[in-house]
């Protein structure tokens, strides 16, 4: 079997530079033994928020050239390689067939990956499988999620939801004050834009600040103040 590799490296929305490696198998077409063949090649269930279940259909097919015989496609095993356990494998009651997979589209089947992840950040696990396969009998499958927690979003004009998200590598927008009076106030809104419980410890004027902005709120016995997703 033919293989790559590629390694994807990015700054993702937390501020963490992050290197994922991923491997694609790519059978011939062709030969007399089994020729397993799993589309899509790769995983990727993109950004879920943390309580939330998405899933991903392979499907599952044999491209050899022989007969029920010699050509036939036998899966031995299908494991997850996933050790913190954000993906898991659909029913397999189907792959489970005396018969297996039959060359020239006749009993194809496919197999269902969910992702649910438990914890926030990038999550990487594998889809192996094991099989009779002339070329290569232990095929692994890249698979790809990003699970989304709290996330803080500010509204300068008080409007809600707050909608701009802030962190280190991404600023707020900035409260304009204009010609204003002295005594003039404006109100900011904080939101939970992302998912799970967002816990607010402190909000503080930084010591460089004008001394002409004063803080009103919220007082030190309010806090933490916690904003579930959308609050």
């Amino acid at each position: 079997a033919s293989e790559a590799l590629f390694r994807i490296s990015a700054d993702d929305h937390y501020g963490v530079m992050t290197s994922t490696d991923f491997t694609s198998y790519a059978n011939p077409s062709g030969g007399d033994g089994c020729v397993l063949d799993v589309q899509p090649t790769y995983g990727d269930f993109g950004g879920v928020n943390l309580g939330e279940l998405t899933s991903i259909q392979f499907s599952l097919s044999n491209l050899s050239d022989g007969d029920f015989f010699s050509g036939r496609c036998v899966l031995d095993d299908i494991v997850l390689v996933d050790a913190e356990g954000d993906f898991r494998l659909g029913d397999m009651s189907e792959l489970t067939g005396v018969l297996g997979i039959l060359p020239g589209d006749f009993l194809d089947t496919s197999l269902t990956v969910f992702f649910e992840p438990q914890s926030e950040g990038i999550k990487t696990g594998i889809l192996r499988i094991i099989s009779n396969d002339m070329y290569s009998s232990v095929m692994d499958i890249p698979l790809y999620g990003q699970a989304m927690g709290s996330e803080l979003c500010v509204d300068v004009d008080g409007g809600v939801p707050a909608t701009t998200q802030c962190g280190t590598t991404q600023p707020c927008a900035t409260a304009d004050f204009g010609n204003a009076s002295s005594g003039t106030v404006r109100d900011l809104t904080l939101t939970n834009c992302g998912a799970g419980t967002l816990t607010i410890r402190g909000v503080e004027m930084d010591g460089a600040s004008a001394p002409q902005f004063i803080e009103q709120g919220p007082a030190g016995s309010e806090l933490p103040i916690e904003l579930t997703s959308g609050q």
